[in-house]
């Protein structure tokens, strides 16, 4: 179970950064990157010469075209598809770590008014003790 979240995790990282994927564009070849790694990887291209409508995936080679002619790099990521898949398990996985933290506070709620309980239920214990004993001092028993 822990090896299976695992790897769900990691298919929520980029694979250049290895963060959460943050506005994640998805190449023709199905990979997907964070946007301003897939501006960068373009513009890296340009600045080398080699850039022309195509991109490489930086991960299997498969070209990707560009979405229109003579674009910067800002404009040629923003223009690539959103990966809704996983912005959609990202979203959901943001809903469990919130269920999950709301879990836990609820948990530590509950110990600590168990532990307030005990506390005040033993005092009321001493309190019953000591006027038991009073009043068995008073009838002489």
């Amino acid at each position: 179970m822990a090896e299976t979240q695992e790897a769900t995790y990691k298919q929520l990282n980029c694979p250049i950064c290895l963060e959460t994927f943050k506005s994640l564009k998805i190449l023709a070849c199905l990979h997907t990157f964070c946007e301003k790694y897939i501006c960068r990887h373009v513009r890296i291209l340009k600045e080398v010469g080699t850039q022309s409508d195509i991109i490489r995936c930086p991960i299997c080679r498969s070209p990707t075209t560009a979405p229109s002619a003579n674009q910067t790099p800002d404009e040629w990521a923003a223009k690539l598809a959103t990966n809704s898949i996983i912005w959609s398990l990202l979203a959901l996985s943001n809903n469990l770590e919130s269920i999950e933290q709301k879990k836990i506070a609820i948990t530590k709620s509950i110990q600590d008014w168990t532990i307030t309980m005990k506390k005040l239920i033993d005092r009321l214990e001493t309190v019953a003790l000591k006027e038991l004993n009073l009043m068995c001092k008073q009838e002489n028993i």
